[in-house]
């Protein structure tokens, strides 16, 4: 969410694509996506992120 908080930041207009396709913003899309779906989408994948970082984290002790 910080990421798209900086692009946002840099250029209002900037057209974002993640991994997901729920997770757009930028031209037509932003009227045809719902933000209750990406804020829900951006929630699990940070959840995900933390769990690989936690496992990264255990691996490496």
């Amino acid at each position: 969410m910080q990421l798209y908080e900086a692009i946002k930041t840099i250029d209002p207009k900037a057209f974002i694509i993640t991994y997901e396709p729920k997770q757009i913003y930028g031209g037509f899309w932003v009227k045809q996506v719902r933000k209750g779906r990406i804020r829900k989408s951006v929630e699990k994948a940070d959840e995900e992120q933390q769990a690989q970082q936690e496992e990264v984290h255990r691996e490496g002790e």
